[in-house]
C-alpha cells in the first residue's frame, strides 16, 4: 500500500511539474473559424479572446493560412498556428511570446557556485522553465547550454544573476575551538 502511494504523489509531481509553463487557458476549449483570416490576425484574435498580452516577431509570420477546425483546448489551437507558421512559443505567465524558429538562440550560462539541480527547481518554482526548451549541464564544469528564445534566455540569466548576488552577501559564521 505504501509503495502505491508513494507511486501515486511520484506521478502528481511529475504531471505537476510538466505544467509548470502552461497558461491558466490551456484546457479551456476553443472554437476556431478562420472566415480568411491571416496567421498572425488569428494570434491577435486568441489573445483577445484568453485576455493574454501577446508579442509577436517585428517581421510577418508567414506559412499556410488556418481553416476552420473542430473544437479542441486553446493549448492545442496555440501549438497548430505555430506548426502553421513555423514559430514556437513561450509563456512568461503574463505574456504570451511568438517567436520563429529562426530567431531561437543559444547560450552558455556559467553558474559556478550554483548547483544544476538547484537551478532548475528554482526555475521550475517560478514556472519559468519550460521543457519545449533545451537547458544542459556538464558535470565536471560550471555551465549550462541554453537553446531557447530570447526571452527565456533573459530570464535564465537574470535568475542566476540574482542567486549569484544573494550566495555573495551570504556570511558563514563558524563556531568552534582554536
Amino acid at each position: 500500500m505504501k509503495l502505491t502511494n508513494g507511486l501515486v504523489l511520484f506521478f502528481l509531481l511529475i504531471s505537476s511539474y510538466a505544467a509548470l509553463a502552461q497558461p491558466d487557458w490551456a484546457d479551456t476549449p476553443y472554437l476556431f473559424k478562420s472566415n480568411d483570416r491571416s496567421i498572425k490576425q488569428a494570434l491577435l484574435d486568441f489573445s483577445f479572446n484568453m485576455d493574454t498580452p501577446l508579442e509577436l516577431p517585428e517581421d510577418n509570420l508567414n506559412g499556410v493560412k488556418p481553416i476552420d477546425l473542430p473544437e479542441m483546448t486553446a493549448l492545442e489551437y496555440l501549438n497548430y498556428l505555430c506548426r502553421l507558421a513555423r514559430a514556437t512559443w513561450y509563456f512568461d505567465g503574463y505574456k504570451l511570446y511568438i517567436i520563429k524558429q529562426d530567431d531561437i538562440k543559444n547560450e552558455i550560462l556559467s553558474i559556478e557556485n550554483i548547483s544544476y539541480r538547484k537551478l532548475v527547481s528554482l526555475l521550475k518554482e517560478l514556472e519559468v522553465y519550460d521543457s519545449k526548451f533545451t537547458i544542459k549541464h556538464h558535470p565536471l564544469e560550471s555551465v549550462i547550454y541554453i537553446r531557447g528564445p530570447d526571452i527565456y534566455i533573459k530570464s535564465i540569466n537574470k535568475i542566476v544573476k540574482k542567486y549569484r548576488q544573494k550566495e555573495k552577501n551570504k556570511i558563514n559564521i563558524v563556531y568552534g575551538n582554536n
